[in-house]
Formats: structure tokens, C-alpha cells, sequence
């Protein structure tokens, strides 16, 4: 007879949509690379596809498929924060508005995080 503990039940479906997660984004990054290549995308959208305010996107939204909605939230939202003033090409201070941003964030992961 096998005893299952609830952390063990819960861990499957979390497993199998991280694999989804993952393989979806690679399959999606695979199909955009191949479409640029074939010059059917830009070299600006295809800049900002494979950039580090596309990999906070990707982590942010990770996060959310493993169930850390806090802070998946707060890093997804940094995420479209930066890649939107990228592609309007609004400055953004970094001392003056993204680091005090980021603390916000911060302090809204710490809120609403509990532990189990």
C-alpha cells in the first residue's frame, strides 16, 4: 500500500503544464527564428522577440504556470513595463522610476506570498 502525502498529488499537474510551458515557448521561439531567417520578420520585432525584456516575459509567465502568482505577476508586468518603453521608445530612468519600481514589486511579492 502507498501513501500519498497532498504535496505529491498537487505535483503532477505542475509538472505536466511546466513541460507545456516550456515546449509550447520553445516551439514558438523555433517557428519566429525560422520566420526571420526567411525575412518574413523584421530585424526590429525579431530584436525585441529574442531580448532580455522578452526573457523577464517568459519568466514572469513561468512563474505563473507553476502557481507563484505574486510573483509572476510583478516579473511579467516588469516585463511588458520595459519592452513597451523599448518599443515606444520612452526613456525610462533607471534611478528615477525602474528601480524604485522593482521594490514595489518586491514588496508586493513579500504581501501577498503565504506561507503554507
Amino acid at each position: 500500500m502507498e501513501i500519498i502525502s497532498p504535496k505529491q498529488q498537487n505535483r503532477k499537474p505542475t509538472i505536466e503544464a511546466r513541460n507545456i510551458y516550456v515546449g509550447l515557448l520553445l516551439i514558438g521561439m523555433g517557428i519566429c527564428w525560422m520566420l526571420y531567417n526567411f525575412g518574413h520578420i523584421g530585424p526590429r520585432v525579431f530584436d525585441m522577440l529574442f531580448s532580455w525584456q522578452m526573457l523577464t516575459i517568459v519568466l514572469g509567465g513561468y512563474l505563473l504556470v507553476l502557481r507563484r502568482w505574486a510573483a509572476g505577476g510583478v516579473v511579467t508586468a516588469l516585463g511588458v513595463v520595459f519592452l513597451l518603453s523599448r518599443f515606444f521608445a520612452i526613456c525610462i530612468p533607471l534611478d528615477k522610476v525602474a528601480l524604485p519600481f522593482i521594490v514595489i514589486g518586491i514588496g508586493l511579492i513579500f504581501l501577498f506570498t503565504s506561507k503554507r
